[in-house]
């Protein structure tokens, strides 16, 4: 028999009951008996593992013609039981009943499928390639687009390769999209594998970028320089998937320390989110949810819809409310939103007004909300948050203008005193003035008044 590697097999099951006979007596335990083969060539060595519903795992080892036994207790507790290769569920639910055989083979065993991660400008097409380990007969290939939400599209022709379009991007930063492939043989057998295509936002790149690196004459950089201190890890940009069972969307990715993670929200989730009516653009849409991680951790986001009902405390001046989730070390929290502009007409509002709100400890908590950039039909916002809540967009109320008239100052209170003592001084100095001038030239009147009235001495001896 000729041996083949346990990852060139592809698995596929086909399941054959055979009943017992009519005059057998049903007798304990159950058997389940088959072979393992791959494309028609029995494999050994592979282990076979029946799993109870009741938490029971029951195994046998395939011999050199690929068969196994496996025997089951008679127990009242196991209803249903999988049969398990290599971790890897290929035959479910089966019904458990005592005493009887049941035969399963499983043929096509070990199909591998790999899908190689690319990166691509937006705009432009790069070209996908899957490996398979086996092709099996009459291959078909399915390959799709797990979430982008950017319009990016999949050209393929049947094959283990593709090409990728990629869509202008938004988010003002690269972003990641899930790429899958179907491989399916013509026997049933089939298996999907899922990979990664990074979209570079170029005109962000270019305005990072800057200049440099042309003309290759840099300056070098100088001991103790920036450019000698490690450089931190690439922000990470992943697209959330939709759930709308649940009314979620969600993403989640393993970070580096200090590493920078955005989970971008489609666009097709935010009627959920702000609960309007089907078929009218949302008044409100969460963009993207961003945190650093403080250590090595998985880093998850969860975005839900959230129901007017649901809220507590709810403000007349509130828009919209979801109810955002962030689980791993993280040290910092951004929430990108924006607010369409007929919202701001409707409640004849300014951008200035708009804030984000979240709700914590039985009350409504204002965050530290900047306006980033205006849109074609909206304005576009961050918010820092330090923690999971209920959030709400809001309009501020404007802040009225001080009254003027009522509003009584300090000026003239503090500089009528200073002016009152600067104009009687003056006075008083001059008025000093002017008596000693007269004091003076009164008293030389006087005194050549006086000098008048005495006679002359020699004159009276004349006489």
């Amino acid at each position: 028999m000729n041996r083949k590697p346990l990852h060139i097999f592809s698995i596929l099951f086909l399941a054959v009951a055979v009943t017992a006979t009519a005059s057998a007596v049903p007798q304990p335990p159950h058997e389940v008996y088959g072979q393992l083969a791959d494309n028609g060539n029995s494999v050994d060595g592979i282990e076979i593992v029946a799993v109870a519903d009741s938490g029971g795992m029951y195994s046998d080892t395939t011999d050199g013609d690929g068969d196994y036994l496996i025997q089951l207790p008679s127990d009242q507790s196991i209803s249903s039981f999988d049969i398990e290769v290599e971790g890897n569920t290929e035959v479910e639910d089966i019904s458990f009943e005592s005493g009887t055989s049941q035969n399963y083979d499983i043929n096509g065993y070990g199909l591998s499928v790999s899908v190689n991660d690319v990166s691509v400008d937006e705009g432009n097409t790069v070209g996908l390639e899957s490996t398979v380990d086996h092709v099996g007969d009459n291959p078909d290939y399915k390959w799709s687009i797990v979430n982008d939400g950017y319009g990016s599209s999949i050209t393929s022709s049947n094959s283990k390769s593709a090409d990728f379009d990629a869509a202008a991007v938004t988010q003002d930063r690269d972003v990641k999209v899930k790429l899958k492939v179907t491989k399916s043989d013509g026997d049933g057998s089939s298996k999907s594998a899922t990979g990664f295509a990074t979209i570079s936002d170029t005109d962000s790149n270019q305005q990072s970028g800057g200049s440099s690196g042309s003309g290759g004459g840099g300056t070098a950089p100088t001991e103790g320089s920036e450019s000698d201190q490690p450089e931190s890890p690439e922000p990470v940009d992943v697209q959330a998937q939709v759930d709308n069972v649940t009314g979620s969307a969600s993403g989640s990715v393993n970070a580096s320390s200090g590493q920078t993670v955005t989970v971008s929200i489609p666009e097709s989730f935010d009627e959920n989110v702000t609960g309007e009516v089907e078929g009218q653009e949302a008044a409100t849409e969460v963009e993207s949810v961003s945190a650093t991680a403080s250590d090595d951790t998985s880093v998850s986001v969860s975005v839900s819809s959230v129901s007017t009902d649901e809220v507590e405390q709810r403000q007349d001046n509130q828009i919209s409310y979801s109810n955002i989730e962030v689980d791993g070390e993280v040290s910092s929290q951004t929430i990108t939103f924006s607010v369409r502009n007929s919202v701001l007409e409707e409640r004849n509002a300014s951008f200035e007004q708009v804030v984000k709100e979240r709700y914590s400890d039985g009350s409504w908590e204002q965050l530290d909300t900047t306006h980033l950039e205006e849109l074609d039909n909206s304005h576009r916002f961050e918010a820092e948050t330090s923690g999971n809540s209920i959030f709400a967009v809001a309009i501020q109320e404007e802040a009225s203008a001080p009254d003027e008239e009522t509003d009584p100052g300090n000026e003239t209170v503090e500089e009528k005193p200073e002016k009152d003592g600067m104009g009687v001084l003056p006075w008083i100095i001059g008025l000093l003035v002017i008596l000693a001038a007269g004091a003076v030239y009164f008293k030389d009147e006087i005194a050549d008044f006086a000098a008048e009235q005495v006679p002359d001495s020699t004159e009276e001896e004349e006489e």
